[in-house]
């Protein structure tokens, strides 16, 4: 009769609080998750901040939340965490009535891209780890990753001499605007540069002083393509992202130098567009994240073919430019292309990417 009751009572105990569980267990548990950091370059450490709380009398004995996180995205292993399949992360807690636990979770961020957690399940087991209720839950944790920055050294550019070109150019063009004082007439200095007032106080030809600026101008252009026969996804994956980091490293270069620096490529703008990419020449601190953050997102599939991408920048009647092709091929339609960016008074600039230092190390 005891063994019978008591049998009885253990069932009758297990039901009550499981359906406990099952009403109140995921009632006013509230879960939050962030990064440390809004943005960082490829190959950097970042934190992913977990924040979860129970504000109520019951404890929580079995959490668990479980979400998909992309596999770029490589966590450390720790003991409260689970990754299966290098896709699906999972945190395990226990907590106490009225508890909040934190958490940071150390990842390498291995390449570029957007990363959003946009949802995840959580679920509570009763207190004999039986019945399981589930609630799904809304995120908002993003993080963007640059493409990685080189030293224009580190790159072993092929033709690099036209870097230094570039930045000669930059500071030996003298404006006209820009007085800086006065100095003795040259030969070859234009009259309407001569300042009569200090001319005639000095008894002899006195012209204005110009400081050196430029509109010098440099846009780098990428070609998605590897080969002349590659579509959407079937491109190199690998050669494309090192040349996306190559543009990087040259577009941070020229803009530390003040040179005006603008981006192009012929792949789809982001995940929701299928527009190209193309952030017209500017220069400023700001300027450069403008292209990392257009570099981090854009997709390795062709939007359109090179040639018309570069035709359609040529309506944009861009004339007085340093254009840089970064690409794998030159076919006859590109040609025609690079010619008329020439006739238009352009200077063109070809990056091979099979010239480069990064292909001859991986064959």
């Amino acid at each position: 009769m005891n063994v019978a009751l008591l049998i009885i009572s253990t069932i009758l105990i297990v039901y009550i609080q499981s359906r406990i569980y099952r009403r109140w267990g995921l009632k006013s548990v509230e879960y939050s998750r962030s990064f440390d950091a809004s943005h960082v370059f490829e190959g950097e450490d970042a934190h992913m901040i977990e924040i979860v709380s129970n504000q109520k009398l019951l404890p929580v004995l079995w959490l668990q939340l479980e979400s998909e996180i992309d596999s770029n995205l490589k966590f450390q292993r720790q003991n409260n965490l689970d990754i299966k399949h290098k896709q699906f992360h999972k945190s395990f807690f226990t907590l106490m009535p009225y508890t909040k636990i934190t958490r940071r979770h150390s990842l390498n961020c291995a390449k570029r891209g957007h990363y959003e957690l946009k949802s995840a399940v959580l679920s509570c087991n009763d207190a004999f780890n039986i019945i399981q209720t589930y609630r799904e839950l809304s995120l908002s944790a993003n993080i963007t990753v640059y493409p990685k920055v080189l030293p224009i050294d580190k790159l072993q550019l092929p033709n690099s001499s036209w870097l230094g070109d570039i930045v000669v150019k930059r500071w030996i063009v003298d404006d006209p605007f820009m007085i800086s004082g006065i100095r003795d007439y040259q030969y070859g200095d234009s009259m309407n540069r001569i300042n009569w007032k200090s001319t005639a106080r000095a008894g002899s030809l006195k012209v204005y002083n110009s400081d050196y600026t430029s509109n010098t101008k440099i846009v780098i252009l990428l070609n998605i393509q590897a080969d002349e026969n590659s579509w959407d996804s079937s491109t190199d994956n690998e050669l494309m992202e090192k040349a996306i980091s190559i543009c990087a490293s040259i577009a941070n270069y020229t803009l530390s130098k003040s040179i005006e620096t603008g981006f192009g490529c012929n792949s789809h703008n982001s995940h929701s567009s299928s527009d190209p990419v193309y952030i017209p020449a500017h220069f400023g601190n700001e300027h450069i994240y403008c292209i990392l953050e257009s570099m981090a997102v854009m997709q390795l599939k062709r939007s359109v073919l090179f040639h018309i991408f570069l035709e359609n920048l040529l309506d944009k009647d861009i004339k007085n430019t340093d254009f840089l092709i970064v690409t794998a091929f030159i076919d006859e339609h590109i040609e025609k292309s690079i010619q008329r960016m020439k006739d238009q008074g352009n200077k063109v600039e070809v990056l091979n990417l099979y010239d480069t230092e990064i292909y001859k190390k991986r064959y």
